[in-house]
């Protein structure tokens, strides 16, 4: 690390400001819009019926180059409209949330438009672009964790480091709270004059619903096992969808029941409250939510782990949590499980939305959309030994499908999971399940073996869920787009980068276009690929999108 960066210096002065936590802002008064559950979601009022959601699953900087290639493809095509929604988890929310806010035009984002296999000399693959968002994949993340931990606090470094890399560098303020419209933010001001720093996505883009997961209060951590919540942060409204009755395992505080649920205003999630009903709360804060937070919760894929083990639950990311549904059954006289009274609050950790489902298809789901696009940017290959009626092995196919139609890897049950930090144990969203999952399965795999765009399409029929708060009872056409090698497109590539990708020996490609989700490239590289790396995979995202029927599939409502 010395040789790399430098020699730390950690004097006084910066251990007593990171023990402090720094200087806090002066306190803002709001008032807020609160969602309890039962309510419907904030973004379904004037929707068309042929609004579409996109699904950006999580990966690191392999779902971020991913994403950037796929909405190239979508938004050349014109197909990207404002009331179609961006629902993205980890990798794929810095993707979206930078795509959404972004100051610079559409096409300067993402680099400019799709370009063909035999365009991709080594020379355009190494060209850098001012102001492309897969810049940001380059950037050395661990460097600047390193330098943070100097004068920040620990459960702060993941938010500013990610921040300044996905962030800050397109022009977007990551410390101001964000809504959906300058009307929105308007109104809100209106309500609430101490607010200034507020952003909203350019005109025209579509919304991002960013997913994370309420891991449990930080006075009960360690953990001895985990009862994860989903955390669902848009524009407008923030918070977990349904009513859950939580008594979290506490290696050493004791039992503390909670009520958690309901959607608060997302300016004001992390407030403290002061008073409020079933649908208005008045609260104060010093720092707003930001879009800082909104991505750092949903990629901080280490703080489940963080919350099991005594000390380290420090660097896992906190936040000020209240429940709005126990605000509306009680109001701010009564008493509230795992409160004093409801004038208070608890401070919660919260982490990765891949720790429950890494898709970000259940909110879509939930607000009955009926045409979806899952964009599966995994690490593991679809395995061609997979067959119906055989008992699934992990690593044969992504980790978070199977779960959806009610079916696990053979010896890996819910506990197992819990172990690893995940909980897949509540995803069963689709009937007619194992009939569903092969012939999606079969559909893959038959596109992998002819060499083209490995997806698939389903119609299914959705289930209840009370743990995601999902009604059920509609039914959805689903797109699945896999992440996979594709030959059709390989042997258009210029012959000296079809020889890098076939060499064994050769490091700049391997793993392609599965590569690591942390530590592809040797050294302190952590997250960072290279801009070679980040152009091949964006680029052939970009033509599956073209070239395997996603465009159809979505232009049939658009």
């Amino acid at each position: 690390i010395n040789a790399e960066y430098g020699a730390a210096n950690l004097s006084m002065g910066s251990i007593l400001s990171y023990m402090a936590g720094g200087a806090t802002d002066p306190e803002v008064q709001l008032q807020l819009h609160l969602l309890p559950t039962g309510s419907p979601p904030d973004d379904t009022s004037n929707q068309r019926s042929g609004r579409v959601g996109y699904c950006f699953s999580g990966g690191g900087t392999r779902a971020f180059t991913c994403t950037l290639g796929y909405l190239r493809a979508l938004h050349h095509a014109g197909l990207l409209r404002s009331d179609d929604l961006l629902s993205c988890v980890s990798g794929g929310s810095w993707a979206c949330n930078a795509f959404a806010f972004g100051a610079a035009s559409e096409g300067t984002l993402l680099g400019g438009p799709p370009l063909p296999p035999s365009s991709l000399t080594r020379s355009t693959l190494q060209e850098p672009k001012a102001g492309y968002l897969g810049t940001a994949a380059t950037a050395g993340v661990l460097k600047e964790l390193l330098e943070l931990a100097m004068t920040e606090k620990w459960n702060q470094i993941w938010l500013d480091a990610i921040a300044q890399t996905f962030l800050e560098e397109y022009g977007i303020p990551s410390d101001a709270t964000f809504t959906s419209s300058e009307q929105a933010a308007n109104e809100i001001r209106a309500r609430n004059p101490g607010v200034a720093n507020i952003i909203w996505p350019k005109p025209g883009r579509p919304q991002p619903v960013t997913n994370a997961t309420l891991i449990g209060p930080s006075s009960a951590a360690p953990f001895r096992t985990h009862t994860m919540l989903p955390l669902e942060i848009t524009p407008e409204f923030t918070g977990v969808s349904g009513t859950h009755q939580v008594t979290y395992d506490s290696a050493t505080a004791r039992p503390t029941p909670y009520t958690i649920g309901g959607r608060v205003e997302t300016l004001g999630f992390g407030s403290e409250l002061a008073e409020g009903d079933a649908n208005t709360a008045n609260a104060s804060t010093s720092s707003l939510f930001s879009l800082k937070q909104a991505i750092g919760f949903s990629s901080a894929a280490f703080a489940v782990a963080a919350g099991s083990v005594a000390g380290t639950d420090i660097l896992a990311p906190p936040i000020r949590y209240w429940s709005p549904d126990e605000v509306g059954a009680h109001g701010t006289d009564g008493s509230a499980d795992g409160f004093v009274d409801l004038s208070e609050t608890t401070e919660m950790l919260c982490g990765d939305g891949g720790s429950l489902e890494n898709f970000g298809l259940v909110p879509m789901l939930r607000r009955g959309i009926e045409r979806v696009v899952v964009f599966v940017d995994t690490s593991t290959p679809l395995s061609l030994d997979l067959k119906r009626g055989a008992p699934l092995q992990l690593g044969q196919i992504d980790m978070f499908l199977p779960g959806l139609f009610g079916l696990e890897f053979e010896g890996m049950d819910g506990q197992y999971w819990l172990n690893k930090g995940c909980d897949v144990s509540h995803n069963l969203v689709f009937a007619d399940g194992e009939n569903q999952f092969w012939d999606m399965v079969q559909q893959l795999q038959h596109k992998k073996r002819s060499g083209v765009a490995v997806t698939a399409q389903s119609h299914l029929h959705v289930l209840p869920n009370e743990f995601w708060g999902l009604e059920g009872g509609t039914q959805v056409e689903v797109c699945w787009v896999y992440l996979e090698a594709v030959p059709e497109w390989h042997q258009h590539l210029p012959q000296d980068v079809r020889d890098l990708l076939s060499d064994p020996d050769e490091d700049l490609f391997q793993n392609f276009p599965h590569y690591s989700t942390v530590h592809q490239n040797s050294g302190f590289s952590l997250l960072q690929l290279t801009m070679e790396q980040v152009n091949l995979l964006s680029h052939l995202c970009s033509w599956v999108c073209e070239q395997g029927g996603i465009l159809d599939f979505v232009g049939e409502t658009n």
